[in-house]
C-alpha cells in the first residue's frame, strides 16, 4: 500500500541521513576519542646536544570541560619488535633513545610566566598538589615513562611545562649527523589546536646544509623556516592520535663524541627513496579519504537508482491511500483474517480481540460488562467481561479461528474442533480465561505460532512479489562490489596503521550493513503488492480504515446507529484505532444524554473496544504474541449489511445489562 510504502521510504531516508552523519563524523574525527580536555597551544623546543642527547622543553596549555585531580603524560623513549632492522627506515633500531633523565615539571593556572615547580615523590594520592610521580616501564616492545602530575584542576585552563633529556638519540656518520624523532606521539587522545616546534643545535652549524623532512597526516603543516640557529614549523588542528615526526640531516660537526657513530658516509640516495615513498604514502592517505566519500556517494546513487526502478515496477499496482475514497459499508466478501492482511496488519493480539467482538456480533456468545470492584495493582483494564456461549452452537457455524479462540476461552485447549458438550461452565470471564491460558507458556506459544502461520499463508495468497530477481540480485551484487572496493581502500590503499584504520573500518561496515539490510527490506516490502483479484477488496478495507480514522474530520457526516457501530468496532480493533473510534461513539451517545458507565454496561462491546489498547497488551502477554512478519489474516463471516441495521434503535441491543 502506498501509505506503508511512504513510511518505509521515510524510514530509509532518515537512516541514510543518520548514516551520512556517522560517515562524516567518523571520517573527520578519525582517531579522535572522547577526551574531556583539549590542548590549545603546544610549544616544543628541542636542543640537539653535541653528545647525541636531546634537551626538550614542552609548554602545554590545556583546556578542560570538567574538574580533574591532575594530568598524565606518557613519554616513549623507544620500541623494539621482532625482525627490527638497523637501517634508515623510520622504525629502525638506530633511532631509538636509550632513556630519559633530568625531568622537571612546572604548573600554573594563569600562564607560563607564573609557574610553580612540582616535586617528584615516590607515591601520591588524589587531591595532592605540587607533586608528580614517574614510573618507567617496558612492555610489548615499548619503553616509556608514565608521569602523573598531581595538580587539581578547578578552572578551565592549566599551564604545564615538561623539561627533560633523552639520551643517545642522534646518529653520527662520516659526513653527516642525523636525528629522527617523534616530536608529537600518536598516543595523545585529544585534539591539539596549534603545535609549534623549534629545533636548534648546541654547536653552531651552517643552517643552509640542514635538511628537514617532517611527516604527519595532519592537514595543516607550515613551511619549514630556518632562522639563525633555529628550525621552526607548526601544525594546526591536529586530531587526537595523529603523530608528528621529522628526520633532520645536518653537518657532522654538530656532534662530537656520540654513542651511535657509523664509520660510513651518509646514504643520501637511500634517503631520497625513503622520503619519496613516505610522501607517496601520505598522498595515498588523503586519496583513501576521498575514496571513502566517493564510495559513499556511489552507494547513495545505487540506492536511489534501485528505489526509482522499484517504483517504476510497482507503478499502477500500489493503492494510493491519499486519494482513496471512503468506504462506509461493512466489507463482507472476505474473511476477517484476509481483511486484516489487506489493511496492513496490526498484530495477532488485536486480531484475537477483534474475533471475540465478531463472535459477539454473530450472537455466538453474549457479553456482559461489569465494572471491577477492586483492580489489581498496575492493572489497566477496569471492567470484567462475562462471555456466555449461546445454546446449540455447531462447528459448521464457525471458522477455524473462531473455533480455536472458543477452545482457548472455554476449555483452555488448542483445537480446530469445538465440542459444545465438553463445556462445563458456559459463562467465563474474559480476563481470567486469558490469564489462565497464558500461564501455560508452551501452549500459549503454540497457539500464537499457529495463528502466525495462518497469517503467513493468507498473506501469500493475497500478495505477490513483482520482478524480485530484476531488483534484489543486481542490487546485492552492487553492494558486494562497493564492499570489496571499500576493503581494498582500507587495507590496500590507505597507508595508515591498523589503529587509525579501525574507525573508518567500523563506520564503513556499519553503513554497508545498515544500508544493505534496510534497502533489502524496503525492496521486499515495496515489490510485494496485492494481487489484482484482491485489489478491490483492499481498496474497500483501506477505505473503511480511512473513514474510521478521519470520521471526526468529516464535515458532512451522519450519526451512526449503535448496531452499525458494533460492526465498525470490530474493524477498528483490527486496525488498532479502537480507542479513537470508541471516543467518537461515546461522545455521540453522551450528547444524547447517556452517562459513561451506563454506556459501557449497556453496550459492552463499546466498553471492551475502549479498553482494547490495554486489553491488547494483556492478550499479547498472556498468549505470547509474536510477530508474524507483517502478515495478516482472519476467518469470519455473517457480518450484517449496514442497510439491515440502520432502522434498529439503540435500546434494541443484543447485550444484557448488569445493573
Amino acid at each position: 500500500m502506498k501509505s506503508k510504502d511512504k513510511k518505509i521510504k521515510r524510514f530509509l531516508i532518515a537512516c541514510l541521513i543518520f548514516i551520512g552523519i556517522l560517515l562524516i563524523n567518523g571520517v573527520t574525527s578519525l582517531g579522535n576519542s572522547n577526551a574531556s580536555y583539549e590542548i590549545k597551544d603546544y610549544n616544543i623546543h628541542v636542543i640537539v646536544k653535541n653528545n647525541g642527547d636531546l634537551h626538550i622543553e614542552e609548554q602545554i596549555e590545556y583546556r578542560f570541560d570538567t574538574e580533574m585531580n591532575g594530568l598524565t603524560r606518557e613519554i616513549m623513549t623507544g620500541y623494539t619488535y621482532k625482525d627490527q632492522k638497523d637501517d634508515m627506515m623510520p622504525t629502525s633500531s638506530r633511532y631509538q633513545a636509550s632513556g630519559m633523565k633530568n625531568l622537571e615539571i612546572h604548573t600554573s593556572n594563569t600562564g607560563f610566566s607564573d609557574m610553580q615547580v612540582s616535586q617528584k615523590v615516590a607515591s601520591a594520592e588524589n587531591g595532592d598538589d605540587g607533586v608528580y610521580t614517574q614510573e618507567h616501564s617496558k612492555y610489548a616492545g615499548q619503553e616509556k615513562d608514565l608521569i602523573k602530575v598531581y595538580s587539581p584542576i578547578t578552572q578551565d585552563r592549566k599551564f604545564v611545562t615538561y623539561e627533560y633529556d633523552l639520551t643517545n638519540v642522534s646518529v653520527k656518520y662520516n659526513d653527516a649527523g642525523e636525528l629522527y624523532y617523534n616530536f608529537i606521539g600518536g598516543d595523545w587522545n585529544c585534539d591539539i589546536e596549534k603545535a609549534n616546534i623549534t629545533i636548534q643545535f648546541e654547536n653552531t652549524v651552517n643552517m643552509e646544509e640542514v635538511k628537514v623532512y617532517p611527516h604527519t597526516y595532519a592537514k595543516e603543516i607550515s613551511e619549514i623556516t630556518k632562522k639563525e640557529d633555529q628550525i621552526l614549523f607548526h601544525v594546526n588542528n591536529l586530531k587526537g592520535g595523529t603523530a608528528v615526526d621529522a628526520r633532520i640531516v645536518f653537518p657532522a660537526e654538530a656532534l662530537f663524541t656520540v654513542k651511535k657513530e657509523y664509520q660510513e658516509d651518509y646514504r643520501f640516495d637511500e634517503l631520497e627513496k625513503i622520503e619519496n615513498k613516505m610522501a607517496f604514502q601520505k598522498d595515498l592517505y588523503y586519496i583513501s579519504f576521498l575514496l571513502y566519500l566517493i564510495l559513499f556517494l556511489i552507494l547513495v546513487l545505487v540506492v536511489i537508482f534501485f528505489v526509482r526502478k522499484t517504483k517504476k515496477i510497482v507503478k499502477g499496482r500500489v493503492i494510493d491511500n491519499k486519494n482513496l475514497e471512503y468506504f462506509r459499508d461493512i466489507p463482507k466478501k472476505r474473511t476477517l483474517r484476509e481483511y486484516a492482511s489487506l489493511s496492513n496488519y496490526t498484530g495477532e493480539s488485536y486480531y484475537t480481540i477483534a474475533t471475540i467482538l465478531e463472535l459477539v456480533n454473530k450472537k455466538i456468545i453474549q457479553m456482559e460488562a461489569k465494572k471491577k470492584e477492586k483492580k489489581k495493582l498496575f492493572e489497566q483494564v477496569e471492567y470484567d467481561y462475562y462471555l456466555t456461549i449461546s445454546e446449540g452452537i455447531q462447528n459448521q457455524q464457525l471458522n477455524v479461528d473462531e473455533i480455536r479462540i472458543l477452545n482457548m476461552l472455554y476449555l483452555g485447549e488448542i483445537s480446530d474442533n469445538f465440542d459444545f458438550n465438553k463445556i462445563e461452565n458456559k459463562t467465563v470471564e474474559l480476563n481470567e480465561s486469558l490469564e489462565k491460558f497464558g500461564k501455560d507458556y508452551s501452549k500459549a506459544r503454540k497457539f500464537q505460532e499457529i495463528q502466525a502461520k495462518e497469517s503467513k499463508e493468507v498473506h501469500n495468497k493475497l500478495y505477490e512479489m513483482l520482478k524480485k530477481k530484476s531488483i534484489i540480485k543486481p542490487y546485492v551484487i552492487s553492494i558486494l562490489m562497493i564492499t570489496v572496493l571499500f576493503f581494498l581502500t582500507v587495507f590496500a590503499i590507505s597507508p595508515a596503521n591498523l589503529e587509525l584504520k579501525m574507525p573508518a573500518l567500523m563506520v564503513g561496515i556499519m553503513i554497508l550493513v545498515l544500508v544493505g539490510i534496510i534497502s533489502i527490506l524496503y525492496f521486499y516490502a515495496t515489490l510485494t503488492v496485492v494481487r489484482e483479484e484482491y485489489k478491490e477488496d483492499a481498496k474497500q478495507i483501506l477505505g473503511l480504515k480511512k473513514y474510521l480514522k478521519e470520521y471526526s474530520l468529516i464535515k458532512e457526516r451522519y450519526p451512526i446507529e449503535i448496531a452499525l457501530w458494533d460492526q465498525y468496532l470490530v474493524f477498528a480493533t483490527l486496525f488498532g484505532i479502537a480507542e479513537q473510534v470508541t471516543k467518537e461513539i461515546k461522545e455521540e451517545l453522551i450528547k444524547q444524554g447517556y452517562e459513561e458507565d451506563y454506556i459501557y454496561q449497556t453496550y459492552p462491546i463499546v466498553c471492551l473496544t475502549h479498553e482494547s489498547v490495554a486489553m491488547n497488551s494483556f492478550v499479547a502477554q498472556q498468549t505470547g504474541d509474536i510477530s508474524s512478519g507483517g502478515y495478516s489474516g482472519g476467518g469470519s463471516g455473517g457480518r450484517r449489511r449496514p442497510e439491515a441495521v440502520e432502522e434498529e434503535l439503540f435500546n434494541k441491543s443484543s447485550f444484557r445489562n448488569i445493573i
